[in-house]
């Protein structure tokens, strides 16, 4: 069983997904976390860092992601849109290597229970934004995931434009491409990733009846 989390920054994933993670690990089922936070290593050692670094750009050459890999790859390489969030090729790689490491989380899940705070459709979603290429790269990519015949409970965490941009500002952080930006770049930014994100979420649902989504608004 898959519990991914979808939204825009802001919207609450994280916080919704720790609080699942807690009552489950607490009626004793076994649950692995991942995320943002586990593909880059983040609380870990420097060592651990530059080990995990390594492990994630060989990710593409296991035999068993590759097909999923070159999709992503031919997605990479077709014409950039302009974005402003992402200053260069190399972050927008990272991006695809991202997706091809919640691929490969979801492949290895099996009769696991596995909780993402940014799932597969917020990883595609993310590395669509700064691709011109065909829109049918994005089905091919859906439609991998979909072939792991996998349980994927959809987490949305919905949320107003003006009140993610809030809380974005709020939490001061620099971690992220989208902390640097300007407020008429985020704007922007934000209003298209949710167009995108909810355009993927349904796709997904239309495809698969089995998959269940369960929208939740925050308002604090």
């Amino acid at each position: 069983m898959l519990y991914e989390s979808n939204g825009i920054a802001g919207s609450g994933k994280t916080t919704l997904t720790q609080k699942l993670f807690s009552e489950l690990c607490k009626s004793g089922i076994k649950v692995t976390f991942i995320g943002v936070k586990t593909f880059r290593g983040e609380d870990q050692t420097k060592f651990r860092k530059l080990f995990l670094k390594i492990q994630r750009f060989l990710l593409p050459f296991n035999f068993k992601n590759i097909s999923f890999f070159w999709i992503c790859l031919k997605y990479f390489m077709s014409k950039r849109a302009s974005a402003s969030w992402l200053s260069s090729n190399y972050e927008n790689y990272i991006s695809l290597l991202y997706c091809v490491y919640i691929f490969d989380s979801y492949r290895k899940a099996q009769d696991k229970v596995v909780i993402s705070d940014e799932g597969y459709v917020q990883a595609i979603t993310a590395f669509s934004l700064t691709r011109q290429g065909p829109t049918e790269y994005v089905s091919q990519l859906l439609k991998k995931i979909r072939s792991l015949d996998l349980p994927i409970i959809y987490l949305c965490c919905d949320i107003d434009i003006s009140e993610s941009m809030r809380r974005i500002e709020f939490r001061g952080r620099h971690d992220s491409a989208i902390d640097e930006i300007s407020t008429d770049a985020l704007k922007k930014y934000l209003t298209q990733y949710c167009y995108q994100l909810k355009k993927y979420v349904l796709h997904c649902l239309q495809k698969n009846v089995c998959m269940l989504i369960w929208t939740m608004i925050l308002t604090v």
